[in-house]
């Protein structure tokens, strides 16, 4: 586990990460300090929030979901999926869906029409030049949209997924540079990583 505290733009991050096989959850707070004696309150309602569970994840690695990770509490990241397996994710309590494949990939574009439970939202990602700030800020939206809901985020194989939450753990969160490339593998991040990697302002192989 590793926490740390630091100031940017006047404002105070505290950061709590935790790291384990495949598993990788962030919990950053952004606050001023006069929000802090707030903050202390109203943490002691917050085990009563209901997310996904292990058995959850386990549950989808059962469905035979490609790739299914959840690198952050509450998100499951994945590969792309069928609509028996987006039905079943949906009785497991998933009610937001992402895809960052275009629809006109193979396999892909049948979402739109398919009359499924919760959510579901697409941006398309191509390859590494839609890497774009515009881009990482749809997705900051949608995932701040879905709120305590759990969500499902997935393209092919997930390596556009880890390339973005990468992305957008550093330009929209402030996380250190080095730890939002840890989060971009952890959440499935390939071929991506040297685009990604720059972007960041890091190095090849840095990180690690």
């Amino acid at each position: 586990m590793r926490a740390y505290s630091y100031e940017q733009n006047g404002k105070h991050y505290l950061s709590k990460f935790l790291f384990s096989g495949y598993q990788y959850e962030i919990f950053t707070l952004c606050i001023t300090w006069p929000d802090v004696f707030t903050l202390i309150g109203s943490l002691s309602g917050c085990g009563e929030a209901e997310v996904p569970s292990v058995t959850t994840l386990e549950a989808a690695t059962d469905l035979g979901v490609r790739n299914a990770r959840m690198p952050i509490e509450g998100l499951l990241t994945s590969g792309q999926v069928t609509e028996e397996q987006f039905d079943a994710l949906a009785e497991e309590g998933y009610r937001h869906f992402i895809s960052l494949r275009p629809e006109s990939e193979n396999g892909a574009g049948w979402e739109e029409a398919y009359a499924q439970p919760g959510t579901f939202n697409r941006i398309p990602i191509a390859g590494a030049g839609d890497l774009t700030r515009e881009n990482v800020a749809a997705l900051d939206e949608l995932l701040d949209e879905a709120g305590d809901d759990p969500a499902v985020l997935y393209c092919a194989s997930s390596n556009r997924v880890g390339a973005l939450l990468a992305l957008r753990a550093y330009w929209m969160d402030g996380v250190p540079a080095e730890e939002a490339a840890e989060l971009g593998r952890a959440a499935g991040m390939t071929s991506l990583e040297a685009p990604v990697l720059e972007l960041l302002g890091l190095t090849e192989g840095s990180g690690r």
